[in-house]
């Protein structure tokens, strides 16, 4: 597998085809869900699995009943198929939920709409660090709900990829934490317009 400057979100199950296409000869797939506006979040959790379920069925042609979906502390969603270790991250947001699977070992995923919080400068100075808030201030106004999105998601998936909780920046940078998180690398994925998503992969993932 090339590594790719970016991945698409494949939505399910408008673009199934594609999607089962796609999984058939790559290793790592982001696929989504349209979700009703008014849905819980523990709804929105259960909608995913049975779409996971579904597509898993229908790619690996196994029966949605053999599938078991194990939600592991710390470690998102597995599956084993056929001697496969299947590791799933998940991300919900208003509108939409979005699962990450991978064929390599462990992942990320996060997914928020694009928007800049009031108190963006905080959330920043706390979680992002001064280099991305530097970024961010000398970003023009209209780009700045993109580029905040894009740095937050990166973080949540790069933190769900290492099996840890959100936390402030000066303990990201702790050696504990720096140890778990330099290896692993984001990527940008084009998704559905006024969201943003970002994936995240161990840095000794083999893509070959």
């Amino acid at each position: 597998m090339t590594i790719p400057a970016h991945f698409s979100l494949l939505m399910w199950p408008h673009e199934a085809q594609t999607a089962l296409k796609y999984f058939a000869s790559e290793k790592i797939i982001v696929i989504g869900t349209q979700t009703p506006t008014s849905m819980l979040r523990d709804a929105a959790r259960q909608h995913l699995r049975l779409v996971v379920t579904e597509f898993l069925s229908a790619a690996l042609d196994i029966a949605a009943h053999d599938l078991r979906l194990i939600s592991v502390i710390g470690q998102g969603i597995r599956t084993v198929v056929r001697d496969m270790d299947l590791q799933i991250s998940t991300s919900h947001e208003t509108g939409i939920s979005v699962a990450a699977i991978s064929r390599l070992g462990q992942i990320g995923v996060d997914l928020m709409r694009t928007t800049l919080p009031d108190d963006w400068q905080d959330l920043a100075g706390v979680y992002l660090g001064d280099q991305h808030t530097a970024s961010l201030i000398a970003t023009p106004l209209s780009l700045q709900a993109q580029r905040f999105s894009q740095y937050w998601t990166q973080l949540e998936a790069s933190l769900k990829c290492a099996g840890l909780g959100l936390t402030e920046y000066e303990n990201q940078i702790q050696a504990a934490y720096r140890s778990q998180l330099s290896n692993i690398r984001t990527f940008s994925i084009n998704t559905v317009p006024e969201y943003t998503a970002s994936l995240a992969i161990s840095g000794t993932t083999d893509f070959a």
